[in-house]
């Protein structure tokens, strides 16, 4: 059984917004199950249909190793990956809808034995500012160290 620490920073990042409300809507995001699966495991990963919109069409094109490869393409929300080795994989999501406007966004999950990991999150909110959230994850403290 893996023990692990988890330590949260949260900011708060100004900045002028000029977004439009519908440009706004228009991102594509997703999280996976877990941000570090040992080889082999499988990880879902889920796209964040609000962020998009969720009346339409979509296709949703994965590359999971960022060689520029689409991996996968559903129409299914939900997809699932395994990682073959260990090591730093940077997923990418393209979402096209029927017109054939895209957004895109990449996070990275590590595979396999890590020490800390972390995960950051960018939150936008109502008053154009933006939320950033950062998990510091530390799965094996080093000598030391007291939290």
């Amino acid at each position: 059984m893996r023990t692990s620490i988890r330590i949260v920073f949260i900011g708060l990042v100004l900045a002028a917004a000029a977004a439009t409300a519908a440009s706004a809507a228009w991102t594509a995001d997703f999280t996976p199950s877990t941000w570090n699966p040992a080889v082999g495991e499988i990880v879902q990963f889920s796209v964040c249909e609000s962020c998009h919109g969720t009346s339409g069409s979509y296709t949703y094109l994965w590359d999971f190793n960022s060689d520029g490869v689409i991996d996968t393409e559903t129409r299914s929300p939900v997809t699932s990956f395994s990682c073959a080795a260990e090591g730093f994989y940077a997923v990418k999501l393209t979402v096209r809808d029927a017109g054939g406007r895209e957004a895109t966004r990449a996070k990275g999950i590590v595979a396999g034995s890590a020490n800390a990991y972390g995960v950051r999150e960018i939150i936008p909110q109502p008053d154009g500012s933006w939320m950033v959230a950062v998990q510091m994850i530390v799965l094996n403290a080093p000598g030391g160290v007291s939290l």
